[in-house]
């Protein structure tokens, strides 16, 4: 009947900030190469989401290439 259609992952916003930092980028700067909102963005970095999907996961890994 179930079936696990998306794994989550931990993520620690405050790295993932000074990555973003580290890459020069602005919080909506850093957003609209992931195609998402600042506020969503915001919210991964302030950990309001303290896990995200497999597929954000991989935007993120990508945008900091």
């Amino acid at each position: 009947m179930f079936k696990i259609v998306d794994r989550r992952y931990a993520i620690d916003g405050r790295k993932l900030q000074l990555a973003r930092e580290e890459k020069g980028l602005n919080m909506s700067e850093f957003a609209y190469i992931c195609g998402w909102t600042a506020g969503y963005q915001w919210q991964i970095e302030n950990g309001e989401h303290y896990t995200v999907s497999e597929s954000t996961k991989n935007v993120i890994e990508s945008a900091l290439k």
